[in-house]
């Protein structure tokens, strides 16, 4: 008496299978760096906690410098609520948002284009300090040469 109306099987499917293939394509993707956008808005301490040493500190940072500098000093869309207070609602909102948008692009292209040459500085110093270091350490190779491990 409460047969189901019609009833959807899947042969041949196993969810085993199709699980292993998912992450399979998220390992792909991962590799290729599909997922590499970093939102610092979301970081808590225990993703700064699960970086073991400085290395991975610097590099997770610095990805997330080279990708957050801009900020978006786009319009947005201002939405419209039913009725005709929400129509009289949108109209203020537009109305006070062309008496700001001087104001407010001006600041936020002036914080863009600091972000810029900040990102673009400590990046830079980065590579310097980088070419440095591996120099050093190749000369400290040729003045010290490794011991034999037999």
């Amino acid at each position: 008496m409460n047969k189901p109306f019609f009833k959807i099987e899947t042969p041949g499917l196993s969810a085993d299978a199709l699980m292993a293939e998912i992450n399979a394509s998220i390992a792909q993707k991962t590799a290729k760096g599909v997922y590499d956008t970093i939102n610092l808005e979301d970081q808590s301490d225990f993703d700064v906690l699960e970086i073991k040493d400085a290395s991975q500190f610097l590099d997770y940072y610095l990805k997330a410098i080279r990708v957050s500098w801009a900020i978006d000093i786009n319009d947005f869309a201002i939405p419209r609520k039913a009725g005709w207070l929400g129509g009289l609602e949108k109209m203020t909102k537009t109305i006070i948002w062309k008496c700001l948008k001087f104001y407010t692009y001006r600041l936020f292209s002036q914080q863009r284009e600091f972000n810029s040459q900040a990102s673009h500085a400590i990046l830079a110093m980065h590579q310097d300090f980088q070419k440095q270091y591996d120099t050093l350490r190749a000369d400290l190779a040729t003045i010290r040469p490794k011991p034999d491990p037999s």
